[in-house]
């Protein structure tokens, strides 16, 4: 096939060199730090709402994504076709990458409707994703079928926004804390893998951090560039201490690693908006 005739064409001498640079740069921002980066960045500096769907849809299919790899138990391509910078033991059907960029990305195009940031989404979801297999850790039926999950749930979650928001008007906060506590709760005690205590981890702490700051602090989306850039650097700090600082001890064992990431999702949808509430003294 053609594209194989690409990839074998463009691996050799310097071109193959740069080639091999930039792919592996593409895949690692397909990587589930690259949106631990950005989802922090819209809900601080952007838009908070928008922020924290995207938190939870992007852990979702995370958590879907992870489901279906260890259920179907696809093995990756040889370790021998694998290029080192993204070279993997996981099981390999459906590509995490792919679904990843093609759910956030067509997420954020159907909801701002902007046609710049639809071109960027694009580029960006087929760049990561024709990363997978030069690196040669995917098939192409790998990558097609994460692109094609990662736009279903992005269009489903997209549909159910509007009827979630009004269900979820219509529940006391008690209510709300506690199905942000039992859902998360119960995908990890389902799982107890390192990997999904730190999905469900994390959903749970931007659920219960959601909630707290909606009843409590009712964070303003920013209306000056001085003020969101501030918000970065002592939203990212503290963050960057929590998960970083406690996840440091006990890095293997599930129970603990669950706790890191949900105060590590409290601290995007929490703690930092309240350092804010102190620092900009809002009304």
């Amino acid at each position: 096939m053609w594209p194989d005739l690409l990839i074998e064409l463009t691996m050799g001498g310097p071109l193959g060199t740069v080639l091999t640079y930039f792919f592996c740069f593409m895949t690692q921002l397909g990587d589930q730090a690259f949106y631990l980066i950005v989802i922090p960045y819209v809900l601080w500096g952007r838009d908070k709402k928008l922020g924290v769907e995207i938190a939870i849809m992007n852990i979702s299919s995370g958590y879907i994504n992870s489901v279906l790899k260890n259920i179907l138990e696809v093995a990756r391509p040889p370790k021998k076709d694998q290029v080192p910078c993204a070279a993997t033991n996981s099981y390999s059907f459906p590509s995490g990458h792919a679904q990843g960029a093609s759910s956030f990305w067509t997420y954020v195009s159907v909801t701002l409707k902007n046609r710049w940031l639809m071109i960027v989404g694009f580029v960006m979801t087929a760049l990561i994703s024709y990363s997978r297999i030069f690196l040669g850790v995917h098939r192409w039926n790998e990558v097609v079928a994460g692109l094609a999950l990662g736009v279903a749930i992005a269009l489903v979650f997209y549909d159910l926004r509007n009827p979630a928001r009004k269900l979820l008007a219509k529940m006391t906060h008690a209510q709300r804390l506690t199905l942000a506590i039992i859902i998360p709760l119960v995908m990890f005690l389902l799982t107890r893998s390192l990997e999904f205590a730190r999905l469900s981890g994390f959903l749970m702490g931007v659920l219960v951090g959601a909630e707290l700051e909606a009843t409590n602090l009712n964070m303003p989306d920013p209306k000056v560039g001085a003020v969101r850039w501030k918000r970065l650097v002592v939203g990212y700090t503290i963050c960057g201490l929590l998960l970083f600082g406690l996840g440091y001890f006990g890095s293997t064992i599930p129970g603990w690693q669950f706790m890191v990431y949900t105060l590590s999702g409290m601290g995007v949808t929490f703690f930092a908006p309240l350092a804010f509430s102190h620092i900009e003294k809002w009304d």
